[in-house]
């Protein structure tokens, strides 16, 4: 798990812009939220390469993001749960 977390953070993954959110999201609100968000993991998918975070908001629920890395293919996903985690 060591090693998991190590790849994760010499990553260096860094959000530049939010063109592309979709217009119905609240940039500011999202990017607080990932701010201030407590994250938890890495949780292990079915694919021994794969891992996710989840973070808890600051009412205490996982219904805030989830981001997924697929260190096989080198692709990073996050995405907004909205009460689905």
């Amino acid at each position: 798990m060591k090693n998991i977390l190590a790849k994760f953070n010499n990553m260096r993954i860094k959000l530049y812009n939010t063109d592309k959110f979709r217009e119905v999201v609240n940039t500011d609100y999202w990017i607080r939220g990932l701010k201030t968000s407590k994250w938890y993991g890495p949780f292990q998918s079915s694919d021994k390469d794969d891992f996710d975070f989840h973070s808890v908001t600051d009412e205490g629920l996982f219904d805030g993001l989830k981001l997924s890395i697929k260190f096989d293919s080198g692709k990073i996903f996050l995405n907004y749960l909205n009460g689905k985690g």
